[in-house]
């Protein structure tokens, strides 16, 4: 738990000073009985901020590298009581021996230099692999002399395989979008339906792959597949399940998706299959996939089906790829359809991101906060000085973001309830200076040796970028719609700039196409100029030296980020930038399959610093612009002057 590190710094350094003025008090035969106590304490306090899930062990170790101390989470971990370590090395203790050089070393390590090291090491148990991080801070007994070790060793399996599982996703979904790119301008059915499968059997290794659509044959009794990739044709009409329409139903009919390590072993497939020989030289198909191929309006047009001769060979990724592609392959089918039928339709795009910022605050059992890290104190608009003392409630607002209700504080229900607890979907801090921040957060009790519950410690993150990221790839899934409604050029370039300029607050905004033979951009609309000003520039010559059309020209974003950039780069526009109030612009080309259409272009009234969050939104904006683009104009609906 990263955000926890300044926390436990502070208590560290703490106790250490407690600990040197228990000794010098002890030599000045004080009673040092309630310091003590004082002491216990201040790790109670360690110790609850780390029952933060997951629960860290902590431990400390002498030069001899024996524990001297251990906490209570070290039973969770290992099954084996803190007094059982108490005297004796991880070696006797019977870490892994793959582990304990790493181990060892680090620890002496830290001893000699007397800085702090952090390590991450794997440890398998069973058939599951588990990754631990080790934080180790030198314990100074006197200046460049190093008395003990303090680790704290946290389970961050979980965090390896949530970071594992976004970047699997980002790859898949890269996968997707790049095959979805070839297949969106392929107006071919048959063409279309052959890159398919050879791309989805190439990316499960399937033995052979098929798409078959949803219609029978002319008898009306099976189903016949319109592509096929890793076997000839005619090798897999001969193959069994080739020949069984009951195999198919369950994908085309009811639209089901299927998975099978060993399809003979399954009881709903394997009675389905007849006797016949399979073709000489083909062994036997065992593992077998089933993905219906669904449109946006909910049609069954198909389904990629896919053959292995060995046993469990196609894993939850393959699904979860083929399931990527199929939806693309619909969107490309109803695409090469809305060809010969003059209907729009439109891709899906994703885009995931997240970003997220963490805080902490320490309260006492009255809810008062007795500390806040910089990242809270950021967040909250409030300084330590200024926070220390006062009631969490004054410091740390915060409300439902529909109903802008006051949200019951996690610390108040934790020092009621005395346990973890989380805060509700859409809350919003109120921040000092007026910034309205969501968060999510979390609340752990603090407990003395007693049981007593003594404070608080609050976690909370800022989702911003994360609710971005969803308000964004709303926005693209909402333009899907809005496409499919917009029938000419201009109104699919009033959906694009009206979109653009609320979602990313712009002030101008225009569409343009290119004609005659590419020399010349005409402007589609342009929202936020004079008419007398948009006439003028309603058709300018390709080579015209401009922010729109230097994008086009170079197929390059142009993208300028402040004032003194435009003006220094197109002086020529100076006077009507500084009458519209623009201050920075982004310039895109419309690309389809490489070839520029025309341009998109945003300007903003403030400072536009390039980001790749907001580049990539654009460009996936631009790419959706463009393609409908091509369908009206593939469709024979032309533009008309603004």
């Amino acid at each position: 738990m990263p955000y926890a590190d300044e926390i436990i710094a502070q208590l560290t350094k703490e106790n250490e000073q407690l600990r040197n003025e228990i000794e010098a008090l002890k030599a000045q035969a004080v009673d040092d009985q309630k310091l003590e106590a004082e002491l216990r304490e201040r790790e109670n306090e360690v110790e609850a901020l780390m029952g933060v899930p997951p629960h860290p062990v902590i431990a400390r170790f002498d030069h001899k590298l024996r524990h001297t101390y251990v906490n209570s989470a070290v039973k969770l971990a290992t099954g084996i009581p803190p007094e059982a370590h108490i005297g004796k090395t991880s070696r006797e203790m019977g870490l892994p021996e793959k582990i304990l050089p790493l181990w060892e070393n680090a620890l002496y390590e830290v001893f000699k230099k007397g800085v702090e090291k952090t390590i991450e090491y794997t440890h398998t148990f069973g058939d599951r692999k588990w990754t631990f991080q080790s934080r180790i801070v030198p314990e100074f007994e006197r200046p460049n002399v190093v008395g003990n070790v303090l680790v704290i060793t946290r389970d961050i399996t979980r965090q390896k395989r949530a970071e594992a599982a976004l970047l699997e996703n980002y790859e898949i979904l890269e996968t997707v979008h790049r095959l979805g790119q070839s297949l969106s301008g392929e107006l071919d059915s048959q063409k279309l339906v052959q890159s398919v499968t050879e791309a989805a059997a190439q990316l499960v290794g399937a033995d052979f792959g098929a798409f078959v659509p949803n219609q029978l044959d002319e008898q009306n009794q099976r189903y016949v597949a319109a592509s096929v990739a890793g076997i000839p044709p005619e090798v897999f009409s001969r193959i069994p399940i080739a020949r069984t329409t009951d195999i198919f139903a369950p994908t085309l009919v009811e639209g089901q998706k299927n998975r099978l390590d060993d399809l003979r072993q399954d009881p709903d497939f394997a009675t389905k299959i007849p006797p016949y020989d399979m073709p000489d030289g083909y062994r036997p198909v065992r593992s077998y996939l089933a993905i219906p191929v669904v449109s946006q309006s909910s049609e069954i047009l198909g389904g990629l089906f896919f053959g292995h001769s060995e046993i469990g060979t196609f894993t939850e990724r393959h699904e979860r790829t083929i399931e990527g592609l199929a939806a693309q392959a619909a969107i490309a089918i109803d695409n090469a359809r809305l060809y010969h039928e003059a209907r729009d339709q439109q891709e899906q795009l994703r885009i995931t991101l997240a970003s997220i910022g963490d805080a902490v605050i320490a309260t006492d059992a009255q809810g008062n906060i007795t500390f806040i890290n910089p990242v809270a104190q950021a967040l909250t608009g409030w300084t330590q000085s200024e926070a220390v003392g006062q009631p969490l409630a004054d410091v740390f607002r915060i409300i439902n973001e529909a109903t802008r209700e006051t949200v019951e504080s996690p610390v108040d229900k934790v020092i009621s309830e005395g346990k973890i607890v989380g805060l509700a979907n859409h809350t919003l801090l109120l921040a000092r200076d007026g910034r309205e921040i969501p968060i999510d957060d979390s609340g752990a009790p603090i407990f003395n040796e007693d049981q007593v519950l003594i404070g608080v410690i609050l976690v909370f993150r800022d989702i911003t970028e994360r609710k971005r990221s969803e308000q964004r790839i709303n926005l693209l899934l909402e333009l899907t719609g809005a496409f499919s409604q917009a029938l000419t050029m201009n109104e699919i370039a009033e959906v694009v700039v009206d979109r653009a300029l609320n979602a990313l607050g712009g002030l101008l905004g225009t569409v343009a196409i290119l004609v005659e033979n590419g020399t010349m951009l005409e402007l589609l609309n342009l929202r936020g100029l004079s008419k007398a000003t948009a006439e003028k520039y309603r058709l300018t010559p390709l080579s015209l030296n401009g922010p729109l059309n230097d994008a086009v020209r170079t197929k390059s974003i142009m993208w300028i980020e402040s004032y003194e950039q435009y003006i220094k780069e197109y002086p020529q526009f100076t006077d009507i930038i500084n009458a519209n109030g623009s201050r920075s612009a982004v310039c895109l080309p419309l690309q389809v399959n490489d070839k520029v259409i025309g341009g998109f272009s945003l300007s903003f009234p403030f400072d536009k610093p390039r980001n790749p969050d907001e580049e990539a939104f654009l460009v996936a904006l631009a790419q959706q612009c463009a393609q409908s683009l091509e369908r009206a104009r593939l469709s024979g609906i032309e533009p008309h002057g603004l």
